[in-house]
This record gives structure tokens, sequence and C-alpha cells, in this order.
């Protein structure tokens, strides 16, 4: 854990301000950057920029942490490296396809939220990024 927090803490904190900084300067708008840091970017020009999928990374890997710890089927199982069937692909394919496109419904395909200021992420492909980071746990990939 030691690890992740370095390039996030540094990229959000260090790097993504005069990113988002360049909004305004592009725009003329008379905000300084140091004025910019302590009051805008903490509120509706917030962003991660290249960082964003840090935060979410380490929520499922938190997640997948707690079920390994109270999934004994799961530790019991070992890897298995194998070629999905077509079916286990398209099925996925479809299910992603459709989870996408009704989420369109209700939200831009270029929305934004966050949470906690960690957690950033684009509402649309949220069950892309749930369903590639949980694709190794489908009952093809593991043994057991």
């Amino acid at each position: 854990m030691h690890s992740y927090w370095h390039p996030l803490g540094a990229g959000s904190l260090l790097l993504a301000p005069p990113v988002a900084y360049l909004t305004y300067f592009s725009r003329q708008v008379p905000v300084g950057f140091l004025e910019f840091w302590r009051t805008d970017f903490w509120t509706k020009l917030y962003q991660q920029s290249v960082y964003w999928y840090l935060g979410i990374l380490f929520l499922f890997f938190l997640l997948l942490a707690l079920v390994y710890k109270w999934n004994s089927c799961l530790k019991a199982s070992l890897p298995r490296l194998t070629r999905p069937s077509w079916k286990l692909f398209v099925g996925f394919t479809a299910l992603m396809t459709v989870f996408f496109l009704v989420i369109n419904l209700f939200f831009n395909i270029d929305d934004w939220s966050h949470f906690w200021y960690l957690f950033v992420y684009q509402p649309v492909r949220l069950p892309l990024y749930i369903g590639y980071f949980f694709w190794e746990f489908t009952p093809s990939s593991r043994v057991g």
C-alpha cells in the first residue's frame, strides 16, 4: 500500500493542479495559481489528471482482499491459464455493452464523478472497470 500512495498523492496534489489551472490560464481568468489551488481546485475543478484510475483500482483491490479473506473456495483455487470460451467472451461483451448503454441513458459519456476526493470515475464506464478487474475470477480462470 505504501507504493500506491506516492503516485496518487504526488499526482493528485502536485501534478494535477497545473493541468486543471490551464483551464483558467487559457481563458485568461484573473486568478493566480496558488489562489486557484487553495480554492477552485478543491471544488468545481477538482481532478486527478491521469492518475484518476489509481483510486478506483485501490477500491477494487480492497474489495477483492475482503472477498478473498472470507471466501475459502477462492483461497483454495489455483489460477489456470486458459483461453475463455467464445460463449463467455460474447456473453461478457454483451453484458458490458448493455450496462454501458443503460447507464448512458442517465449520464453523458464524458461525465466524471468523484466521492471522498479519492475515487474519480466515469459513471458510464464503471461496469467496464468492474468487469475487467474481476474477469480474472470467472469460473474458467480458476481451478479448485
